[in-house]
């Protein structure tokens, strides 16, 4: 694959450190770690989207009983 040259140095320097065993060790750990960190993420969203949903379905049917309030009001 061909890079543009502004991303020579850090191609050829993640090269270097992905033929040091040690170096390869750590940046496949680090791997990890961001995997676990997006997975984290991404359940937090869903937790966060869910509350929402909740939230929006309560205030219709709170708007719902106020509807029905002034209904029995204007008796």
């Amino acid at each position: 694959m061909d890079f543009p040259e502004r991303f020579h140095l850090i191609i050829r320097r993640l090269k270097g450190a992905a033929s040091d065993s040690k170096v390869k060790k750590q940046m496949k750990e680090e791997d990890e770690i961001l995997k676990y960190l997006r997975n984290f993420a991404r359940i937090e969203a869903a937790k966060k989207d869910k509350l929402i949903e909740e939230k929006d379905r309560i205030i219709a049917e709170k708007d719902k009983e106020i509807e029905e309030l002034k209904r029995q009001l204007r008796k």
